[in-house]
């Protein structure tokens, strides 16, 4: 929880010190997993076919 006794604008900037942390820790992050062992797909699975019901 935030301090009650911190000024706005105090805790607007921790904020976006925090977020600016995370984003860094995230570029790492992925900076370290590139390149991927399993790439994603750029194709998506066919759909699948209704079976026909041939007993009419």
């Amino acid at each position: 929880m935030d301090d009650p006794h911190k000024s706005r604008s105090e805790r607007e900037r921790e904020k976006a010190e925090k977020k600016q942390h995370q984003d860094e820790v995230l570029d790492e992050e992925l900076e370290d997993s590139f390149p991927a062992s399993d790439p994603p797909s750029q194709t998506q699975p066919a759909p699948k076919r209704k079976k026909k019901n041939n007993n009419n």
